[in-house]
């Protein structure tokens, strides 16, 4: 199943269409506003969607039933990432803040600030043992979502991030182009 929607960024309700035909099997109707990022879990149970209304939501990808509304954000919420594994959830949002999720219960595990100025974008290692956030305040930061601290700090004009299959690196999307990071373990 894929989830996307042509308008879902204007009428703010994500679908799910199935990979072979393109038919829509589920559409989510939860007053979101517009939806910008989406993520589905790995076992293809729940979808998390981010909106400018500052919450982040979890979705049933077969009936489009809104499963929970998660809260506590004071500002869009740009960005949005689920662990490998499905544990947890990570949010971006212009709070200048990352916060960690239960999806099961809803509950805020964790904020992480550092940030100072808008959290673009949020990705979580494939190995589940970090996540790195992209911020309007020119830098990266990876997190060890364990003990909620900032590892390592990468600075230069980023507005995106994504880790590479085998968790050790980082590229990261900005005002000049991509760039590669190959990080210390940590």
């Amino acid at each position: 199943m894929v989830v996307a929607r042509s308008n879902a960024c204007v009428d703010g309700r994500p679908a799910a269409f199935r990979r072979t035909d393109r038919q829509q099997v589920s559409e989510a109707n939860g007053g979101h506003g517009p939806v910008r990022p989406v993520a589905i879990s790995p076992d293809g149970t729940y979808v998390a969607s981010a909106s400018e209304d500052r919450t982040v939501r979890i979705w049933d990808p077969v009936t489009g039933t809104l499963r929970a509304a998660l809260t506590g954000h004071a500002a869009w919420v740009r960005g949005v990432a689920i662990s490998p594994d499905g544990t947890y959830i990570a949010s971006a949002s212009e709070d200048h803040t990352v916060r960690i999720w239960d999806p099961v219960t809803g509950t805020l595990r964790a904020t992480l600030t550092g940030h100072a100025r808008s959290v673009r974008s949020v990705a979580i290692s494939p190995d589940g043992r970090h996540l790195a956030s992209a911020s309007e305040d020119h830098t990266v930061r990876i997190w060890d979502p364990t003990n909620q601290r900032c590892a390592v700090r990468v600075n230069g004009q980023v507005l995106a991030v994504a880790w590479t299959p085998d968790a050790i690196g980082v590229v990261v999307g900005g005002q000049h182009g991509l760039y590669g990071f190959t990080l210390a373990p940590v």
